[in-house]
């Protein structure tokens, strides 16, 4: 708070009150608030309810998503913090939806005039491409943690399972929720909208997938922040200072009146850095896990920044399984046509 003491939010659980404290963290102009379980008056299961994303079974995954939802509501509630929109990215905050129905039926509106309320300043943003990446829950899994926000006020906790019905499916699927609680929805490339359309039309059976409201808003990065500055060097010089605006494709082709030599020389000394700098990180990690020379000179052996020739691909994501890293080889030929492109 404003005057430095704590804020610490309750979520009820089956049987139980687990209590979240709130952290804050700047970033420039941006507040970053964070929700932490581990603290003393929640027994040491709840306190790991926050320790690792991803871990855990699939009642752990339903805490995390209950501390999200529910208590990030409670939370911004108790920061006097009142958003014009709510963004729910992929299913995980989903339950934010029940809890601000929750809140404008305990300030007098009926169920339904709530849930549209709720949903109309409510964004979701999906950016699975599976349909098994969407979370689902069985409803013996469910119901112990959805029972409790069925009360005060009272709503039939029925209505509130239903949310999450798709089809003939009797699990309580997150995407649903969102969508049902949200008026905009879209995936994160103009491809990936037609896939997630796709995936999601059993929520609008009357409609073919192509004409459904699931849209798409194409992911990109703040050049100017992110373009290292020797591009930046080069672009003012042969393109000009209206090349950090502009969107023509016909400007871009002057790309190619970029002399090959200074494009390509560029390229090579960040692409020297970027080696450079892999070694040293990757040396560090070797250094703390006791990792030996030999298995060193191994992981260096194609990433050597005096030899900035060799094939390098990078995978600027977070390395886990379900990123499926692999597919890049699923089609080999593809990928030789891809990378030897002139």
């Amino acid at each position: 708070r404003p005057d430095g003491s704590e804020v610490v939010v309750h979520i009820d659980m089956p049987g139980r009150t687990v209590y979240a404290k709130v952290w804050s963290a700047r970033a420039g102009h941006v507040i970053l608030y964070l929700l932490d379980t581990n603290v003393p008056d929640n027994s040491e299961a709840d306190r790991d309810i926050t320790h690792q994303l991803y871990g855990g079974d699939r009642e752990m995954r339903i805490k995390q998503e209950m501390v999200l939802g529910v208590g990030g509501v409670r939370m911004l509630r108790e920061l006097g913090v009142k958003p014009t929109a709510w963004h729910i990215n992929e299913g995980h905050a989903a339950f934010l939806v029940i809890a601000r129905i929750r809140k404008l039926m305990r300030e007098g509106l009926e169920y339904s005039a709530a849930l549209e309320a709720v949903a109309a300043n409510t964004v979701f943003t999906t950016h699975t491409p599976v349909p098994a990446g969407h979370d689902h829950f069985t409803r013996d899994q469910l119901m112990p943690y959805l029972e409790p926000l069925a009360q005060n006020p009272m709503i039939p906790v029925e209505q509130l399972y239903s949310l999450g019905l798709v089809n003939d499916s009797q699990d309580f699927n997150m995407t649903a929720l969102a969508i049902r609680g949200s008026r905009f929805q879209n995936g994160v490339s103009r491809i990936h909208g037609a896939v997630s359309a796709k995936i999601c039309a059993p929520l609008w059976p009357e409609i073919q997938p192509e004409d459904n409201p699931l849209a798409y808003v194409t992911n990109g990065v703040h050049v100017p922040t992110f373009l290292a500055w020797e591009w930046t060097e080069v672009f003012d010089r042969y393109l000009g200072q209206e090349w950090r605006y502009s969107h023509d494709p016909t400007f871009w082709a002057r790309v190619d009146e970029i002399p090959d030599h200074i494009f390509w020389s560029v390229h090579q000394a960040l692409k020297a850095r970027m080696l450079d700098t892999l070694h040293k990180r990757i040396r560090r990690q070797q250094l703390r896990i006791h990792g030996s020379d030999a298995h060193l000179d191994r992981l260096f052996r194609h990433a050597d920044p005096l030899d900035p020739n060799v094939l390098t691909i990078g995978f600027a994501r977070r390395f886990a399984s379900y990123k499926r890293a692999t597919m890049l080889f699923d089609n080999p030929d593809w990928l030789k046509k891809i990378i030897t492109a002139a």
